[in-house]
């Protein structure tokens, strides 16, 4: 091949030389001779552009800037300035990146070794992923394991698990919040399970708890100020072991509510519950009330002091037509209205009954004493059979009337003899009679009753002392107590 030495090259006609096949030009090349000439590449660039002193050259200047890079990685030492990076590939840098935007459209790999000072992405994937200033997301996806303080001000942020202090201004949708620290929120917490897991199981609260559905624990439900469970249809408060509160307990629903726990349900206020049960004891210094079943192992209510009867059980309203018991700090009272009551105290009378007692049922309406049985009366009831002509006369009961007549005449001096069947009657009983006063009666009510004691009977002997004799069929009506 031969050698053309030349210093200039002008085209023969026109403004373009044109050079078919390869074309090697030797030595330093200069394209333009001004700022205002165009050079053009209508081909593609088959090899890298290196510069020849490092940190020296610029692509662009400020007045005339490249419209978009396309490229797989930008490594390098560079500062990007720019307003706004934008790429579907990676960015790798080790330099501080002070773009206001970076727009990344694709999944790629952001890495940065300085500071970035804004992102932002359509989604991100990072192993690591820190920032001084505020990460904006609509959603964080993950397990969560390495997020810390996280503070939230839209409505919903969907995680796995967090593990530090959680900080939330209006409201948070999680699967599990686990903390060692503090979950505050000025807002509402909602969740399926609140799960403690402290070394005694316990969730208290220093304010008031107020319960829509329902709250069981393993362990003890404890709180500072109020427990309440309030809910339209079915509310249950239940605890495997104590529930206890230093305000009032209130489980209170219009169908079923119920109060429950298999330790100690105590509260220094009120407990209120449609079903109150426990397997240990019921303590309140306030009132136990309930519109269904209060069961308990051991009910404990305040003593009433100086004879009042504040800590009384009442059934129904306190005033009117209803019942009560109570412990009076001298004796325990049990009763009816004002009126009627039975009173045990420690001090002789230990039984007192106020207005009537009355015992029903046979054997079983028996009262027996070891010491005194006193009262202002007995009344007893009467058992009276029909009239009858015959000496042998049956009428059970302790209380007995019989209505016959003399079998035959009785002269003065002498008497006759009846027979009773009774089976209160023993052989240590003490039988009273006497003759009910009648007009007909003739002389007999100036007789004598006396009664002869057997197992099962007893016989009724008339002794006539009228001083003259008395008629046969003469009627009489005669009255026996037996004791």
């Amino acid at each position: 091949m031969s050698t053309l030495l030349v210093n200039t090259l002008v085209p023969v006609s026109g403004d373009t030389i044109t050079v078919s096949g390869s074309l090697l030009i030797e030595g330093e090349i200069i394209l333009g001779d001004s700022p205002t000439d165009s050079i053009s590449f209508d081909g593609k660039v088959s090899s890298s552009i290196v510069p020849i002193n490092s940190n020296t050259f610029n692509l662009g200047s400020p007045t005339s800037i490249w419209n978009n890079v396309y490229a797989r990685n930008f490594i390098g030492t560079s500062s990007l300035a720019l307003n706004t990076i934008s790429s579907s590939y990676a960015l790798t840098s080790s330099h501080t990146n002070t773009a206001n935007i970076v727009t990344v459209n694709a999944q790629p790999n952001i890495t940065s070794v300085g500071q970035l000072t804004s992102l932002q992405v359509g989604a991100v994937s990072a192993t690591s992923l820190s920032s001084s200033g505020t990460v904006i997301a609509n959603a964080f996806q993950g397990d969560g394991s390495s997020l810390t303080n996280i503070s939230a001000s839209v409505s919903i942020i969907t995680t796995g698990v967090i593990t530090s202090s959680l900080f939330i201004s209006e409201s948070v949708r999680v699967t599990h919040i686990t903390a060692s620290g503090n979950i505050s929120a000025s807002g509402t917490v909602f969740a399926d399970n609140f799960q403690s897991a402290g070394g005694n199981g316990t969730i208290s609260f220093t304010d008031n708890l107020e319960l829509v559905g329902n709250l069981s624990a393993s362990g003890n439900i404890s709180s500072s100020g109020n427990i309440k469970a309030d809910s339209g249809i079915v509310t249950t408060l239940s605890a495997s072991g104590d529930i206890s509160s230093s305000g009032n307990i209130i489980a209170d629903s219009g169908i079923v509510t119920t109060l429950s726990a298999s330790g100690d349900i105590s509260s220094s206020g009120t407990i209120l519950g449609t079903d109150i049960i426990s397997s240990g004891s019921i303590t309140a210094s306030g009132d136990i009330s309930s519109s269904g079943t209060v069961s308990a192992k051991f009910l404990q209510i305040t003593q009433a002091n100086g004879g009042s009867d504040n800590g009384a059980i009442h059934f129904g309203s306190t005033t009117g037509d209803n019942g009560f018991i109570y412990d009076d700090g001298n004796s325990l009272l049990l009763g009816y209205e004002d009126t009627d009551r039975l009173q045990i105290g420690k001090t002789s009378p230990e039984v007192q009954v106020t207005g009537d007692l009355r015992v029903f049922g046979g054997s079983a309406g028996n009262i027996t004493a070891t010491g005194n049985i006193t009262a202002d009366g007995f009344v007893l009831p009467i058992n009276t059979p029909a009239n009858i002509d015959s000496k042998d006369f049956t009428a059970h009961g302790n209380k007995i009337q019989m209505k016959n007549q003399l079998q035959s005449a009785i002269v003065d001096g002498s008497n006759q003899t009846f027979t009773i069947i009774n089976n209160k009657v023993t052989e240590d009983s003490v039988i009273y009679g006497n003759f009910i006063i009648k007009s007909n009666m003739m002389g007999l009510s100036q007789s004598i009753i006396q009664c002869h004691v057997d197992s099962g009977s007893f016989d009724m002997v008339i002794h006539n002392e009228s001083g003259f004799a008395i008629s046969n069929n003469t009627p009489f009506t005669a009255s026996f107590v037996v004791m």
